[in-house]
């Protein structure tokens, strides 16, 4: 599993990226994201075949929106992932 860039085809100058999988000869990728914007930072589950990963979804239009995913190592069963983070108070622990 690996993200890649790739040219995009509406903006010449700029470039997408995908999550990916590839055999193990190196002959076979196949695509398992579509998103058309950042996908990085792809992680194995422990002991299943899912995949962790980062989708930047204004990529290339300003400031970062990050959203978590999990995807199974086929591409199809995806699902968004909400991490609740609590309140930073200013002080200090």
């Amino acid at each position: 599993m690996f993200s890649a860039a790739s040219e995009n085809p509406r903006e010449k100058s700029q470039f997408i990226y995908e999550m990916y999988t590839m055999s193990t000869s190196g002959k076979e990728v196949q695509p398992i994201t579509s998103f058309r914007t950042l996908i990085t930072e792809p992680v194995f589950f422990r002991d299943k075949e899912r995949v962790l990963f980062i989708q930047d979804q204004s990529w290339l239009r300003g400031k970062p929106n990050y959203k978590l995913w999990a995807v199974d190592i086929n591409g199809e069963k995806i699902k968004s992932i909400t991490l609740q983070m609590p309140q930073f108070s200013g002080t200090i622990l």
